[in-house]
């Protein structure tokens, strides 16, 4: 059984985007965040590493589906709650994520309960920030942190700079500092949102169907 990734051509667009950049961007961490998700480590365009394996579910945590979990949850599902293996399965799949912990896949209609203060809408937007962080943070030791830039694509990632802004603040020892007016401005677009002094942060409009 093999790794086998996902989102590659989202991440093929990042990296083909900002290689043309001046200066270009070539050692980069690409955050694809959507109803699916992962981050993956490019070096010069060639992926080095990919949160995601065998299946989606592994690395971030996404619509429907959990993220990395342990994997004796299944055999629990199954002797304690005597849930058949396509149970299992179908509850990984779709039942699970944003969905399964704040009850809706839209992080536009969490983000609106959680400013209500809606605990199981908190809750799933910090699961969500923290795996994305852990992901992005693996990626960085990957390119054994000599990265030139973070760009953060897909729906989610391209839509809510507070999202954005949230996720960044655990890098910004490392050198990537969200300059606020610019990732306010930055919603389905491509453009730099970091200070000038920092290492690069961007926002890139994804573009899968251009790639296929």
């Amino acid at each position: 059984i093999r790794k086998f990734g996902y989102h590659s051509c989202s991440h093929w667009n990042v990296g083909d985007t900002l290689a043309r950049m001046s200066p270009p961007e070539r050692r980069v961490v690409s955050v694809h965040l959507g109803s699916g998700g992962s981050v993956c480590a490019l070096d010069s365009g060639k992926s080095v590493w990919v949160g995601s394996g065998l299946t989606p579910e592994d690395g971030v945590m996404m619509g429907t589906r959990p993220g990395s979990f342990d994997p004796s949850i299944i055999l629990l599902m199954q002797e304690e709650f005597g849930m058949t293996p396509r149970q299992v399965h179908d509850a990984i799949l779709k039942e699970s994520g944003l969905l399964g912990i704040g009850g809706s896949q839209d992080m536009r209609e969490l983000k609106e309960w959680a400013d209500k203060g809606v605990e199981p809408a908190v809750l799933a937007i910090e699961l969500f920030i923290r795996m994305a962080t852990e992901q992005i943070a693996i990626a960085l030791a990957k390119l054994k942190y000599r990265v030139d830039a973070i760009a953060f694509t897909a729906g989610i990632a391209e839509m809510a700079p507070w999202m954005r802004a949230r996720i960044c603040e655990t890098f910004e020892p490392t050198g990537f500092r969200i300059n606020p007016s610019a990732n306010d401005r930055a919603v389905r677009t491509t453009m730099r949102i970091s200070h000038q002094d920092s290492k690069g942060v961007y926002v890139v409009e994804t573009d899968e169907e251009r790639k296929i």
